[in-house]
C-alpha cells in the first residue's frame, strides 16, 4: 500500500516537473523568437 502511494506520488511529481520544464522551454523559445525578430528589424 505504501509502495503504491509512493509510485503514484513519483508519477505525479515527474509529470509536474516535465510540465514545468516544458513551460519554461516554451517561454524561452518565444523570447528567443522575439529577440531574433528584433535583431532582424534593427538590421
Amino acid at each position: 500500500y505504501y509502495f503504491l502511494r509512493l509510485l503514484v506520488f513519483y508519477v505525479l511529481f515527474n509529470g509536474y516537473i516535465r510540465y514545468k520544464v516544458g513551460f519554461v522551454v516554451i517561454l524561452i523559445l518565444k523570447y528567443l523568437d522575439m529577440c531574433i525578430n528584433c535583431i532582424n528589424f534593427v538590421k
